[in-house]
């Protein structure tokens, strides 16, 4: 591609191309450099190499085409090792199939046989070519995200989360995270770069990945797009562990729980479910807003039944006090859950704390002036109480 850039967008000649002006860069890619020889089409005169050894790489005229018998020479020392002599340059014993024919047609003695750079370039790429793989086709088409069409773009990152297993560690960090980063930060990226987005980051050193990463999750979850957030939600388990707390409760927590008031009923569902991760890390704050958005989900009837389920999964992490001091709420259905709270976490109580505590504190429910607690309270008392197991 830069011989191509070179060639029929500048009209220039590089003069130089050979293994010695080939550098990668972090992600293994290669760069050409060595442009100190490099002169226009309209130029009479070809600069004279100060370096002997470089002799070697040049062919026998001086045409436009030497890019490209540079370009041979590079293939065979890559392929077969230094150059010694003129004769090696027909030896492509050690070259694939797919590229041994490319290859003779750079190092053609007759300049006007050698193929144009573009023109080679889409040759390797056509079906059953050198290029034609999955690896390099995403590596092209990753410089064009921003061009794409938002399905053609969705599509890619399906594809792209499917074969980046496939890829080097370096390439996946340093090439493919900067043009997702890129996408996402400008917009347009759709919910499906999350996957690729957080199988990469599962490369990344912690600092890295704290600013990187979770910079983007926090702003994910702040979108008013309803996909992007369920995706989140869906893959909360794969960034959970490197969510620091006080992350999760400054400036997460807010945005996460909006959920649980969502129209859709997907979302309120995997808001639910994403608590049972949440809860561990959550401060008794948060904790106590948790259970008055529980109250409310427990009057929804889809959804019912799993909130009992999670409220109890979650009553290990809760502070003693936070199921207590839910009866004390002036919302009565945030006392009603509080009831229903303790009578689905009775298990998880000590004697004493029954005794003295548990007991005493639901005992007050019976003077509420909200009939749904009187029977939620009785509910819990002759029913969950007596047909609990305390030890």
């Amino acid at each position: 591609k830069s011989i191509s850039f070179l060639s029929n967008d500048c009209s220039l000649i590089h003069n130089n191309v050979a293994i010695h002006s080939v550098f990668a860069d972090a992600a293994g890619e290669w760069k050409l450099s060595g442009v100190e020889w490099m002169y226009s089409y309209n130029d009479t005169n070809v600069p004279l190499k100060t370096f002997q050894y470089l002799n070697k790489y040049d062919p026998p005229e001086n045409m436009k085409s030497r890019d490209m018998w540079g370009l041979g020479c590079l293939l065979l020392e890559v392929f077969n090792g230094p150059i010694h002599q003129s004769s090696n340059l027909r030896d492509t014993s050690k070259f694939p199939k797919s590229l041994s024919s490319h290859y003779l047609q750079c190092v053609n003695a007759n300049p006007m046989a050698r193929p144009n750079p573009s023109e080679l370039l889409q040759s390797l790429k056509e079906r059953g070519g050198y290029l034609s793989n999955t690896f390099i086709s995403l590596n092209l088409k990753i410089e064009e995200l921003q061009l794409m069409e938002a399905d053609r773009k969705n599509h890619f990152f399906v594809e792209l989360n499917k074969s980046l297993d496939l890829f080097p560690d370096s390439f996946a960090h340093h090439k493919v995270l900067p043009h997702l980063l890129n996408v996402f930060e400008f917009g347009g990226a759709g919910p499906t770069v999350l996957a690729p987005l957080l199988k990469i980051g599962k490369l990344l050193p912690e600092d890295e990945y704290q600013r990187k990463i979770v910079s983007c999750i926090v702003r994910c979850f702040g979108s008013n797009d309803r996909a992007t957030r369920l995706n989140l939600l869906q893959h909360l388990d794969q960034f959970i562990d490197q969510l620091q707390p006080s992350v999760l409760n400054n400036s997460l927590f807010g945005q996460i729980v909006t959920g649980f008031t969502d129209t859709v009923p997907t979302i309120r569902e995997h808001t639910i479910k994403a608590s049972l991760l949440l809860a561990p890390k959550l401060n008794d704050s948060n904790l106590s807003q948790l259970l008055k958005f529980f109250a409310k989900c427990q009057l929804d009837a889809g959804i019912r039944t799993n909130t009992t389920i999670c409220l109890g999964k979650i009553a290990p992490h809760l502070n003693k006090q936070a199921f207590t001091r839910s009866l004390k709420d002036p919302f009565p259905p945030a006392r009603s859950a509080g009831i229903g709270a303790l009578g689905s976490t009775l298990s998880y109580y000590t004697p004493v704390d029954m005794a003295t505590r548990i007991i005493p504190s639901l005992n007050h429910m019976t003077v509420d002036k909200d009939k749904l607690i009187h029977y939620r309270y009785f509910y819990v008392i002759f029913i969950n109480l007596l047909t609990t197991p305390i030890y």
